[in-house]
């Protein structure tokens, strides 16, 4: 089987790594590592993709506020794991639980959104890829999905208080493949629909199937919690996929379209957010019951539904099956446990999967992207520290789980852990990206996506020759990095 390096990839490995101000390329092909999530178009002015005379223009170059947004990302999951919670009275707790809202939950939702952008970056841009090209394309997400899949089984290994989100990206990667041709409109509109039919469907499904006694959580397969009743369900997340994949697709150079995006995002936080607080502060609140089947519930109490009516003899009535419990004898016994209060189906809290957060915290991963990339430029002065991790998120992500894997005690518990992490990880993905184009995990699920996509082709792909060091990440001098 011989070994080839596609037609398709130029053997210049060193065009994406700048912010050049309106690189563009006709006829030839974007960056070989275009299907990093790393390297994608250009921060500048200038338009997008275009077509003339059948030859297809495309802005090559890095999108250093897409890192910015990453490093940001990254941040404040290290900022959520490790700070203390405050649970206090006093006015420093009630000001620290209100700051450690900020990121939490929104950084894996900021993540998402950007994990999108780069969906649509790799396989094309506003010009996606056709034949073979796309077919390589798609080839090597699915072997970043299985390398994504392999480091969580890895991390999990060290029995960690945190959820490991990244297999949860490896299912959201494979379900967008169908989706990268997709128009910008089409893809705005599947994330719209998402948005609002995915946290009801997946609510109803978990309910329809607990009521029959199919689902027991011990045993949850690994479809059934990456897709419906996970943390981070592919039913509601794929929205934020979907809305990354429709930014991507745009003129994201252009500051005129970072702006709306911006505007965008801020009009989306005001519907979900302020949709949630009418509701929530008018209409319902923790004690409003809700109708289901005919039987009336109210908020749990000693970890059961009580209902508030009460029989003849004063005593309150059962509450509803529990499919878990020995009650239930035989799968598809129609026993409906009970919903959620009201209250929490239209809650926008972080981790609740309601139709208000996507929406409200949808708009803030949205409009932080848009203001990320409006100050994108910086990534090459005052922010390329963050941007650095950015460009390093996945290896910073597994090394601060390997922390928490190896010192427990400090997750939510360590002031110093959230300083020594996030300066550390500023100090030294700076001084790597000196010298290397990309982080260790970053350099092998490169490799690794050729790997696997020649294992998909007739033949075997090899990464472009000349595009890394010899056994080691691809050196980059200073001067180059940004040339």
């Amino acid at each position: 089987m011989s070994i080839t390096e596609p037609a398709s990839f130029s053997p210049s490995d060193d065009a994406g790594d700048s912010d050049a101000a309106a690189q563009t390329q006709a006829s030839l092909p974007e960056e070989p590592d275009a299907l990093d999530p790393q390297d994608s178009a250009a921060d500048g002015p200038g338009g997008s993709s275009a077509s003339t005379g059948g030859e297809t223009t495309r802005r090559l170059g890095r999108i250093g506020g897409l890192d910015v947004a990453r490093g940001l990302a990254v941040l404040g999951m290290i900022y959520v794991n490790f700070a203390p919670i405050g649970d206090g009275d006093d006015r420093w707790s009630s000001a620290h639980s209100i700051l450690s809202d900020i990121p939490n939950g929104r950084s894996v939702i900021l993540f998402a959104l950007v994990a999108g952008i780069s969906l649509s970056l790799l396989t094309g841009r506003d010009a996606p890829y056709t034949g073979e090209r796309m077919a390589t394309a798609r080839k090597r997400i699915v072997g970043r999905a299985f390398m994504l899949v392999f480091l969580s089984m890895l991390t999990s290994l060290l029995n960690l208080p945190v959820i490991v989100v990244l297999s949860y990206y490896a299912v959201w990667f494979v379900l967008a493949l169908p989706f990268t041709s997709w128009s910008v409109r089409k893809l705005w509109t599947a994330a719209a629909a998402t948005a609002v039919v995915g946290p009801i469907l997946s609510v109803a499904i978990v309910w329809v199937t607990a009521s029959l006694g199919l689902v027991a959580q011990e045993n949850d397969p690994f479809l059934w919690t990456m897709l419906i009743a996970g943390n981070y369900p592919g039913l509601v997340y794929m929205a934020f996929i979907f809305a990354g994949m429709a930014i991507g697709k745009s003129c994201i150079a252009e500051a005129r379209h970072q702006a709306k995006l911006v505007a965008l995002g801020a009009a989306l936080m005001v519907l979900g957010y302020g949709g949630s607080y009418v509701l929530t502060h008018t209409l319902f609140d923790s004690r409003d019951t809700l109708q289901v089947r005919g039987a009336v519930v109210t908020e749990e109490s000693g970890g059961s539904h009580v209902s508030p009516d009460s029989s003849s003899d004063g005593q309150a009535d059962p509450p509803p099956a529990d499919p878990d419990s020995d009650q239930r004898e035989h799968a598809f016994d129609w026993a409906p446990v009970a919903f959620d209060p009201a209250s929490q189906l239209v809650t926008a809290n972080p981790h609740a999967n309601t139709v208000f957060e996507v929406v409200g915290s949808g708009g803030f991963a949205i409009a932080l992207t848009g203001l990320c990339l409006l100050i994108g430029r910086a990534s090459r002065n005052v922010l390329r520290p963050l941007a650095a991790v950015g460009s390093m998120s996945l290896t910073v992500y597994a090394t601060h789980l390997v922390i928490l894997g190896t010192m427990p005690d400090l997750a939510n518990n360590s002031w110093e852990a959230v300083l020594w992490m996030s300066v550390g990880a500023l100090i030294v993905c700076g001084l790597w990206r000196l010298f290397y184009r990309r982080g260790p995990l970053e350099w092998a699920m490169w490799r690794f996506s050729y790997y696997v996509a020649g294992l998909l082709s007739a033949e075997r792909i090899a990464p472009p020759s000349g595009a890394e060091g010899t056994g080691s990440p691809d050196t980059v001098s200073p001067a180059r990095a940004e040339s």
